[in-house]
């Protein structure tokens, strides 16, 4: 018996896509096969494995079934890259005797595709005298398809005269749509009020 797997779709984005597997079984021997299955070896995938149904459990000589099974894909698959999922099929001769099909292999593509936002805001916004405090907030959003880690503001440029704010993270690992606000103070120097902002 031989069996021959495929995935639909090969390609994901997100988590909660559905992919469905194909395993194509064929009985190319020369007597009927019953208790016909396929089973995965070896799946890479972090979510419950699919299970696998198969329309027909008896195959005639030649004769074939296409077995299915669904899986739901978790962001860890995405963070992963891809979900390679290997079966075999088996089948149980007249004499009882088992045969099993060679090994096939499935690979479905996680694409990766990531992005931050940074939305920047002071608290206040006017000054009036040296020694104030100027909060900076720094709303991070990871809008991008995977897990983001080692997340932080850097400022690139800072016309305050005295010392720049030392920005810190709520978090610093975000999945995609989470967001964190990271802030820093300033004290107001009197050469800032002389500079007029």
């Amino acid at each position: 018996m031989t069996l021959a797997k495929t995935a639909a779709p090969n390609t994901v984005a997100s988590a909660g896509q559905t992919v469905t597997y194909f395993y194509v079984v064929t009985n190319t021997g020369n007597v009927t096969l019953d208790n016909v299955s396929a089973a995965d070896l070896s799946f890479s995938g972090s979510g419950t494995p699919p299970v696998i149904t198969c329309p027909a459990t008896s195959l005639a000589p030649q004769a074939s079934t296409t077995c299915t099974g669904d899986y739901t894909v978790t962001q860890a698959d995405i963070d992963a890259g891809s979900i390679v999922n290997t079966a075999t099929a088996s089948g149980t001769q007249p004499s009882g005797a088992v045969t099993e099909s060679n090994a096939s292999t499935a690979t479905v593509t996680a694409t990766a595709d990531s992005a931050l936002t940074l939305a920047k805001t002071a608290a206040p916004d006017t000054v009036t005298s040296a020694g104030q405090t100027v909060t900076y907030s720094h709303a991070v959003t990871n809008t991008g398809n995977v897990t983001l880690t080692s997340v932080h503001v850097t400022e690139m440029s800072f016309s305050g005269s005295g010392t720049p704010p030392v920005i810190t993270c709520g978090v610093t690992t975000l999945a995609p749509q989470e967001s964190t606000m990271c802030t820093g103070d300033y004290t107001v120097i009197q050469a800032d009020i002389d500079a007029g902002s």
